[in-house]
């Protein structure tokens, strides 16, 4: 027979579930104690790990430390049943210049509902990153407060112009030059142009000023503009 130190008391655990308003049984444990002495709840109130206690009951009513119903009985039947709520986090996503993406609260260990994709011109999403690490909606759970960030890749038919100048028959400013021709091209976003000048020398013109290659914009507003002068005799 059993001594009145060592009577047994079975303690069963239950989690929240990380979507539904339900809890799950994850374990038990038995222990043993003196007979008519009462359990002591405090322990269990700092769970760690990204969960804490919820509530106690036994005999499906709910208890508090000093309950009667928390004594250990004599015969081992004292079950306490301890029910865990999961910690909260906020999932938080960064665009990346694309369209805003709503952020997300995410119980412990919980999976992070795949938002639809951002749009941002001139690019073509190529998923999200932790860090430097690509994120996995199937797989990949929340354990802590995170950023994801959008992940891009530059279109390399982003569209921009050339635009060639002739120098008028009298002036030498920016407005005594009208357009001859303007050539459409394209290239990847946010790289540089690589327009070219024409050689308009048998039309009577020099070649080409100075001009600098510049960065393409994704919305397809790149101008480069060049400018050729008139021969002089």
């Amino acid at each position: 027979s059993r001594g009145l130190g060592d009577v047994y008391k079975r303690q069963e655990y239950y989690v929240q579930d990380t979507k539904e308003d339900k809890y799950y049984y994850s374990s038990a444990r038995a222990g043993t104690g003196a007979t008519d002495t009462a359990v002591d709840l405090t322990p269990y109130h700092d769970a760690g790990g990204g969960l804490s206690l919820n509530k106690v009951t036994v005999k499906g009513t709910e208890v508090q430390t000093g309950d009667d119903l928390l004594r250990i009985k004599g015969d081992g039947s004292l079950v306490i049943k301890l029910y865990f709520d999961r910690s909260e986090y906020e999932v938080s996503f960064d665009a990346g210049g694309g369209t805003a993406v709503e952020s997300q609260i995410v119980r412990h260990e919980g999976k992070v509902l795949e938002p639809a994709v951002p749009a941002r011109t001139g690019y073509t999403f190529a998923g999200w990153i932790n860090g430097e690490t690509v994120w996995d909606f199937g797989k990949d759970i929340v354990t802590g407060d995170i950023t994801l960030t959008a992940k891009w890749t530059p279109n390399g038919n982003t569209a921009y112009r050339t635009e060639h100048y002739w120098q008028n028959i009298t002036g030498g400013t920016e407005a005594d030059y009208t357009l001859h021709a303007a050539v459409p091209m394209s290239g990847f976003t946010d790289a540089d142009t690589a327009a070219e000048a024409i050689d308009y020398t048998a039309d009577g013109f020099q070649s080409a000023k100075a001009f600098e290659q510049t960065t393409i914009a994704a919305d397809g507003s790149t101008v480069v503009k060049i400018y050729y002068d008139r021969k002089t005799y």
